[in-house]
């Protein structure tokens, strides 16, 4: 083989193992970067090693506690006693009789009221009153309205009846009276010793 000949195919060669070492180091470096790159993405934040403070629980402030004022029925005033007919501590007394001289009773109880209060409502006995609506005087005589009106401020204590002598005196405005129930109010009340019921509004059902 001519001397230029073997030269060149020197050459060649060493070029061809040249390039051949230099793709072998670039393939290499490629599968290097690419194993590189898996690790990163494999790679993942670690949770922290303290947990987040606990949230406080919501607190509510409670409403303070009231005791309501009990409500008596039976007050003293200057002049005698005001009563609340709503604030009785037991339901009253209703009772209608028929007869020759239909009446209406209508009363406290004293048992549990500690005080007796009526109204004899007789519609036969006094001539200006026979039954109806409308207001009218209280007079427990024949010549009245046969209205007659009891108190006993104790009950059933040592205290009399101050309307046992039949002289109270007064006006009632009476908006319903009949076997159902009643609604009366007592506009002015005052018994002979001077003693005044003041603020009774009689509302009842049978």
């Amino acid at each position: 083989m001519p001397a230029r000949h073997m030269s060149m195919r020197r050459f060649g060669l060493a070029a061809f193992t040249a390039g051949s070492v230099m793709l072998a180091a670039c393939g290499g470096s490629d599968s290097s970067t690419d194993a590189t790159d898996a690790t990163d993405a494999a790679v993942t934040t670690a949770a922290p090693d303290t947990a987040p403070p606990p949230t406080d629980a919501a607190t509510t402030t409670a409403a303070p506690t009231t005791v309501a004022e009990p409500v008596v029925a039976f007050q003293p005033t200057d002049t005698g006693f005001a009563i609340d007919w709503s604030a009785l501590a037991g339901p009253p007394s209703f009772s209608h009789t028929a007869g020759a001289d239909p009446y209406y009773l209508i009363h406290t109880k004293p048992a549990v009221d500690g005080f007796f209060l009526s109204l004899e409502m007789y519609t036969v006995y006094g001539t200006q009153w026979t039954g109806q609506l409308g207001t009218f005087d209280i007079g427990c005589s024949a010549s009245s309205t046969g209205i007659c009106a009891h108190f006993d401020p104790d009950g059933p204590g040592p205290l009399g009846d101050l309307g046992a002598d039949f002289l109270a005196t007064g006006s009632v405005t009476i908006n319903q009276l009949d076997a159902e129930g009643y609604d009366i109010v007592v506009d002015e009340l005052v018994f002979s010793d001077g003693t005044t019921i003041t603020g009774v509004h009689m509302v009842g059902v049978v």
